[in-house]
Protein backbone atom coordinates (compact mmCIF):
# COMPACT_ATOMS: atom_id res chain seq x y z
CA UNK A 1 0.00 0.00 0.00
CA UNK A 2 1.64 3.35 -1.01
CA UNK A 3 1.21 6.28 1.31
CA UNK A 4 -1.30 8.06 -0.27
CA UNK A 5 -3.87 5.17 0.01
CA UNK A 6 -2.95 4.48 3.30
CA UNK A 7 -3.57 8.23 4.75
CA UNK A 8 -7.23 7.52 2.93
CA UNK A 9 -7.62 4.34 4.43
CA UNK A 10 -7.56 5.67 7.84
CA UNK A 11 -8.45 9.47 7.48
CA UNK A 12 -11.68 10.17 9.76
CA UNK A 13 -12.03 6.16 9.51
CA UNK A 14 -9.51 4.93 12.15
CA UNK A 15 -10.29 1.86 14.14
CA UNK A 16 -10.11 3.75 17.60
CA UNK A 17 -12.57 0.58 19.55
CA UNK A 18 -10.44 -2.12 17.81
CA UNK A 19 -6.90 -2.01 19.56
CA UNK A 20 -5.84 -4.97 17.30
CA UNK A 21 -6.81 -3.21 14.65
CA UNK A 22 -4.91 0.58 15.33
CA UNK A 23 -1.62 -1.27 16.65
CA UNK A 24 -1.71 -2.92 13.25
CA UNK A 25 -2.16 0.33 11.28
CA UNK A 26 0.38 1.56 13.52
CA UNK A 27 2.86 -0.91 13.01
CA UNK A 28 2.03 -0.58 9.08
CA UNK A 29 2.58 2.99 8.74
CA UNK A 30 5.81 2.60 9.75
CA UNK A 31 6.78 0.66 6.58
CA UNK A 32 5.62 2.73 4.59
CA UNK A 33 6.70 6.38 5.32
CA UNK A 34 7.16 8.81 8.16
CA UNK A 35 4.13 10.85 6.97
CA UNK A 36 2.10 7.64 7.14
CA UNK A 37 3.04 7.25 10.60
CA UNK A 38 2.33 11.05 11.21
CA UNK A 39 -1.37 10.54 9.69
CA UNK A 40 -2.03 7.81 12.78
CA UNK A 41 -0.80 10.63 15.07
CA UNK A 42 -2.73 13.10 13.68
CA UNK A 43 -5.91 10.41 14.18
CA UNK A 44 -5.19 9.68 17.64
CA UNK A 45 -4.75 13.02 18.72
CA UNK A 46 -7.33 14.75 16.86
CA UNK A 47 -10.40 12.36 16.22
CA UNK A 48 -12.83 13.22 13.73
CA UNK A 49 -15.80 12.97 15.96
CA UNK A 50 -16.91 14.77 18.44
CA UNK A 51 -15.72 14.55 22.49
CA UNK A 52 -12.86 13.16 20.79
CA UNK A 53 -11.15 9.71 22.75
CA UNK A 54 -11.51 9.36 26.36
CA UNK A 55 -7.88 10.30 27.70
CA UNK A 56 -6.63 7.02 28.96
CA UNK A 57 -7.50 5.22 25.22
CA UNK A 58 -5.80 8.16 23.71
CA UNK A 59 -2.72 7.74 26.16
CA UNK A 60 -2.78 4.46 25.64
CA UNK A 61 -2.54 4.25 21.73
CA UNK A 62 -0.13 7.29 21.81
CA UNK A 63 2.25 5.19 23.91
CA UNK A 64 2.22 2.39 22.02
CA UNK A 65 2.28 4.59 18.75
CA UNK A 66 5.92 6.48 20.35
CA UNK A 67 7.02 2.74 21.74
CA UNK A 68 6.62 1.66 17.48
CA UNK A 69 7.96 4.95 15.51
CA UNK A 70 11.27 6.48 15.36
CA UNK A 71 11.80 9.96 13.99
CA UNK A 72 13.57 12.83 14.69
CA UNK A 73 10.32 14.50 15.06
CA UNK A 74 8.54 12.39 17.51
CA UNK A 75 9.49 14.59 20.33
CA UNK A 76 8.68 18.35 19.28
CA UNK A 77 5.41 16.21 17.84
CA UNK A 78 4.50 14.62 21.40
CA UNK A 79 4.14 18.29 22.58
CA UNK A 80 1.31 19.64 19.88
CA UNK A 81 -0.07 16.00 20.16
CA UNK A 82 -0.28 15.98 23.67
CA UNK A 83 -1.97 19.34 24.05
CA UNK A 84 -4.47 18.06 21.41
CA UNK A 85 -5.21 14.95 23.25
CA UNK A 86 -5.86 16.86 26.44
CA UNK A 87 -7.87 19.89 25.08
CA UNK A 88 -5.01 22.77 25.68
CA UNK A 89 -3.17 24.56 23.43
CA UNK A 90 -0.02 25.63 23.01
CA UNK A 91 1.44 29.04 22.69
CA UNK A 92 1.31 30.25 18.58
CA UNK A 93 5.00 30.60 19.35
CA UNK A 94 5.44 27.09 20.80
CA UNK A 95 3.53 25.60 17.43
CA UNK A 96 5.17 27.85 15.35
CA UNK A 97 8.76 26.59 16.60
CA UNK A 98 7.60 23.09 15.90
CA UNK A 99 6.43 23.76 12.44
CA UNK A 100 9.87 25.43 12.14
CA UNK A 101 11.26 21.78 12.58
CA UNK A 102 9.11 20.08 10.69
CA UNK A 103 10.46 22.17 7.52
CA UNK A 104 12.91 20.78 7.69
CA UNK A 105 11.68 17.29 6.43
CA UNK A 106 10.14 17.77 2.95
CA UNK A 107 6.66 16.95 2.50
CA UNK A 108 5.95 15.83 6.21
CA UNK A 109 2.25 17.44 5.75
CA UNK A 110 0.58 15.37 8.78
CA UNK A 111 3.09 16.49 10.89
CA UNK A 112 3.02 20.19 10.24
CA UNK A 113 -0.57 19.53 10.74
CA UNK A 114 -0.62 18.27 14.02
CA UNK A 115 1.66 21.45 15.23
CA UNK A 116 -0.50 23.86 13.21
CA UNK A 117 -3.60 22.35 14.91
CA UNK A 118 -2.23 22.68 18.57
CA UNK A 119 -2.54 26.12 18.57
CA UNK A 120 -5.15 28.82 18.64
CA UNK A 121 -4.06 31.75 16.13
CA UNK A 122 -6.03 34.62 15.95
CA UNK A 123 -3.50 36.23 14.48
CA UNK A 124 -3.12 34.48 11.58
CA UNK A 125 0.68 33.76 12.54
CA UNK A 126 0.83 29.85 12.19
CA UNK A 127 -1.17 30.09 8.98
CA UNK A 128 1.52 32.61 7.78
CA UNK A 129 4.25 30.04 8.71
CA UNK A 130 2.04 26.98 7.54
CA UNK A 131 1.73 28.37 4.36
CA UNK A 132 5.19 29.56 3.95
CA UNK A 133 6.22 25.77 4.80
CA UNK A 134 4.10 23.87 2.31
CA UNK A 135 5.34 26.72 -0.48
CA UNK A 136 8.69 25.85 0.13
CA UNK A 137 7.98 22.11 -0.22
CA UNK A 138 6.20 22.78 -3.04
CA UNK A 139 9.30 24.61 -5.28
Amino acid sequence: MDEEAFIQLIDANFPYDREKAWRGLIELSKQISPNAAFAVLNEICRPPFKGGLQPKRAKNMLDFWCAHIDHPLKVPLLTAAEALISCRYLSVEQAVAIMRMVAGYREQYCALMIAYMSCDDREGVADDAYNEIVKSWQA
